[in-house]
């Protein structure tokens, strides 16, 4: 999902500020007063903890909004994303900030897990919920369907995952379900065929549509309330928390255990610690947390 503010991790799904461009030369200089209203907006709406330091960087992230917008300052370009009643300026002002890194099979020990220690406790068509809460460009949703698949014999009939994002622009990516063939290099070797399609066009895979249709996407921005009263049985929340200050991230994960059915799972990102956060969440492995339901594991 989100943006960047500290140290650069392989792991990230969606990066701040990475690789920015360079600022054009017809762009007015962000000043100090300028990046703090940016840095104060990204933390009403986002929850971001954009640390001072990162003023060039969002300055060049900016730049080609600011030319196109004709903007003669960068508070005249807040003014304007805080005036829009629709939205879609702030919604820009994300997808501008952010950079989306994340691969098939990431992380795969807790895919590895998911197949071992929990798929098994669910037969084939039962209903099984799971919330991908920051799903960027498709990758790890799809890899979660997949890995379900594969441990119910290619068949997801009682399957509901929702995946979401707080960029449209991912989403969009994410629904088309269409990906370099390299990409799916780190997943098992039989899901190139078994759950994606060539595309002639372009010769690359897409994932089959009788899957595709078990995965809803939606947009959501995680500090805001969420539009649902479902509980899920796994929610994956990887690489996200990293991004926001400790009263957030505590805010965050309570909100999430709360949608957790009992004996549920919450994975987090390798590079993310709960330590100093309070939740009410037992402790499994390490980013692999359970909601406390007195008896192990999910039995369905």
């Amino acid at each position: 999902m989100l943006l960047k503010s500290g140290k650069s991790n392989p792991s990230e799904r969606t990066s701040f500020l990475n690789d920015a461009p360079a600022p054009l030369a017809d762009v007015p200089k962000l000043n100090p007063a300028e990046f703090d209203e940016i840095r104060g907006l990204a933390k009403r709406r986002f929850g971001l903890d954009l640390r001072h330091g990162k003023e060039e960087l969002v300055s060049a992230r900016l730049s080609k909004t600011m030319r196109q917008g004709k903007f003669r300052s960068f508070r005249d370009y807040i003014a304007s994303v805080e005036r829009d009643q629709s939205g879609q300026q702030l919604i820009n002002l994300i997808n501008a900030l952010t950079t989306n890194h994340t691969s098939f099979y990431r992380e795969p020990h807790h895919f590895e897990y998911l197949s071992s220690e929990i798929l098994p406790h669910f037969r084939p068509g039962s209903d099984l919920r799971i919330w991908c809460a920051a799903s960027s460009t498709g990758e790890e949703p799809y890899t979660i369907l997949c890995t379900v698949a594969q441990a119910w014999k290619g068949q997801v009939r009682g399957l509901r995952l929702l995946a979401t994002d707080i960029s449209t622009k991912v989403l969009d990516i994410a629904r088309a379900g269409v990906y370099k063939t390299m990409s799916l290099d780190p997943a098992p070797p039989n899901w190139k065929h078994d759950y994606f399609v060539r595309t002639p066009e372009d010769g690359g895979l897409r994932i089959r549509r009788e899957l595709a249709s078990q995965v809803e996407f939606r947009r959501l921005n995680l500090i805001e309330p969420f539009p649902f009263q479902e509980k899920f049985h796994l929610i994956f929340c990887r690489n996200v928390m990293i991004y926001f200050d400790k009263p957030t991230q505590e805010n965050l994960v309570q909100r999430l255990a709360s949608h957790l059915e009992p004996g549920g799972h919450l994975f987090v990102g390798h590079s993310e610690s709960l330590a100093g956060v309070n939740h009410p969440l037992d402790y499994l492995r390490p980013a692999v947390y359970r909601v406390n339901s007195g008896k192990r594991g999910l039995i369905k």
